[in-house]
């Protein structure tokens, strides 16, 4: 996602905080998993 947002910046993202950025990406993504758990699911048999 970083890669993609690196490359989306362009000239900007030379003045881009890339360890702030790295941060909040990871803290979205630590959000979204609490908020969706991860479920132990097992296939339905046909």
């Amino acid at each position: 996602m970083l890669i993609a947002t690196r490359a989306g910046a362009g000239e900007y993202g030379a003045r881009w905080n890339w360890r702030r950025e790295e941060r909040k990406v990871r803290s979205m993504c630590t959000t979204w998993l609490k908020k969706h758990p991860r479920r132990n699911r097992k296939p339905e048999a046909r």
